[in-house]
């Protein structure tokens, strides 16, 4: 499972520390055995806003064949109730059977991993466990991103984790690479609220974003409008690296500018010096040098 694999792939930047750490607070499966629950017992997740589909065809599986993987369950709490944190599909077809007459479904297999578990443990274990096992497109793929990055975020502000464990983490979560989510945790960040939700809207990509954020408020706003005028996204970054590098190569022109400027001086320096010296020898000045070079003398 992938949220298993999470924790044993944190970027090796995490200490030994950090990653026992994470894992403690995080990986809710260690040690968990198979047990069985009365359905009663069992009931859906606030925090779970997932759509519940495909439905009649996971209901034929499960008719034909039971309940072939166990549900994630937390629990009992003091009313004798279990949430579900991974299975709610299956919760709800096993209900329906059970409620028709099918007897197999008084019961189900659950795996319980704590008695009781913090909301944000709750909701990331959520979110994993749903892009995990369903088929995502790409708006939503970026949407449950913002969720799981808004989700670690919190937990790194409680102290829950390190913040350099976030975009891992992340990037674990929704098995795509480090880099990637390191670009989206410098959009996150730096962006303005509207261009943020320009990003979940798919209305413009991460990358393209995470480079617009990188300017002042005020030009951000300023793209911004601009996107919602009908200017692409992809042409405002040609824009913006093109301009960089201009500025680029302004700051190198005067760095070179400053670096001859001083070397040149440095040299008529010298010069002056040695034409000096050469004319005082033995006391020999017959036009008077000596007070013109004690004088300062703009250059």
């Amino acid at each position: 499972m992938l949220l298993l694999m999470l924790i044993d792939k944190l970027d090796m930047r995490c200490t030994m520390k950090d990653k026992q750490h994470i894992n403690n607070e995080i990986n809710p499966f260690e040690g968990t055995v198979l047990s069985i629950v009365s359905l009663d017992q069992i009931r859906p997740n606030p925090y779970n806003d997932f759509p519940m589909e495909e439905m009649e065809s996971l209901e034929a599986t499960i008719k034909a064949f039971g309940i072939l993987t166990p549900l994630l369950l937390v629990g009992p709490y003091s009313n004798g109730y279990y949430l579900i944190l991974n299975g709610e599909r299956r919760y709800r077809v096993a209900k329906k059977l059970r409620d028709e007459g099918d007897e197999r479904f008084k019961t189900i297999p659950c795996y319980i991993p704590e008695r009781s578990m913090s909301d944000n443990k709750q909701k990331l274990v959520i979110e994993i466990a749903n892009i995990e096992h369903r088929n995502t497109n790409e708006e939503s793929r970026t949407q449950r991103m913002f969720k799981i990055y808004h989700i670690l975020s919190e937990m790194e502000a409680s102290g829950d984790i390190n913040d350099r464990a976030i975009a891992s983490m992340a990037a674990k979560s929704l098995n795509c690479s480090d880099r990637y989510m390191r670009i989206f945790k410098s959009m996150y960040k730096n962006s303005l609220d509207e261009l943020k939700d320009m990003v979940y809207q798919g209305d413009i990509s991460v990358k393209n974003a995470d480079v617009i954020s990188r300017t002042s408020p005020e030009k951000q706003q300023e793209y911004i409008e601009r996107i919602k005028q009908g200017e692409k996204s992809s042409d405002l970054v040609k824009e913006i690296k093109n301009e960089a590098k201009k500025e680029e190569n302004e700051r190198t022109v005067i760095s070179h500018y400053n670096q001859m400027t001083n070397d040149l001086n440095g040299k008529i320096a010298v010069d002056i010096e040695a034409f000096k010296k050469s004319l005082m020898e033995d006391d020999y000045d017959p036009f008077g040098l000596e007070g013109i070079f004690e004088a300062d003398v703009a250059l």
